[in-house]
């Protein structure tokens, strides 16, 4: 009976072992050009309201090549999108948040993913000692002060929620561009900000 159970475990661990190495098979490169990067960066913005999207630039990351795709919004900013070797598309995001994108800016960063933010939807953190962030207001300028130099943004209002079992308190601040575009941005404990990310109101 012990032989056979054994053998029934070694029998599950190599189908989970497959298992495994055949999902990671799934995440094959499908973005192997600009013209396919930018044809993704004007499907993601055309969900948005008065965004004109431009040229790609190969961006090296650790797992193959990604794109940076310039764009702009209504009040003539300067915006991008991230396209991801295997079609993920991420943005807008800022001037500042695109240029710290790539390879050369992500070695020996933990919150960095194949060269681009890990947690470009704000779910993921760094720890970085005692939290500085603790108020509505404190998250509020935090945001603020990642979209200084942007026209037409404002503050629509401020959630908060925990996380890791309640232990930590993060941030979720709404905004609004001169366009009427809704997005918001990811405040955690530590005053890093994440963001633009961009939803539709159901309330």
């Amino acid at each position: 009976m012990k032989r056979l159970l054994f053998i029934a475990f070694i029998v599950l661990a190599l189908a989970s072992l497959a298992f495994a190495q055949m999902g990671k098979g799934q995440a094959n490169v499908t973005v192997t050009s600009a013209s396919q990067a930018e044809e993704l960066a004007r499907q993601k913005a055309s969900t948005l309201k008065n965004y004109t999207v431009f040229s790609a630039e190969e961006v090296p990351v650790k797992r193959g090549t990604a794109y940076k795709v310039a764009a702009k919004d209504g009040m003539e900013n300067n915006m991008y999108f991230f396209v991801t070797p295997f079609g993920g598309v991420f943005g807008p995001i800022t001037e500042t948040y695109a240029n710290n994108i790539g390879i050369a800016n992500c070695m020996n960063n933990k919150n960095c993913a194949f060269g681009g933010p890990k947690y470009m939807g704000g779910k993921g953190f760094i720890q970085q000692g005692e939290p500085v962030v603790i108020t509505a207001e404190q998250a509020k300028n935090a945001a603020e002060k990642s979209l200084q130099g942007l026209k037409g943004y404002s503050i629509d209002s401020v959630e908060s929620f925990s996380n890791r079992g309640g232990r930590y308190i993060s941030y979720r601040v709404y905004v609004k561009d001169g366009s009427d575009n809704s997005f918001y941005v990811h405040v955690n404990p530590w005053g890093n900000v994440s963001g633009l990310m961009s939803y539709v109101r159901t309330n």
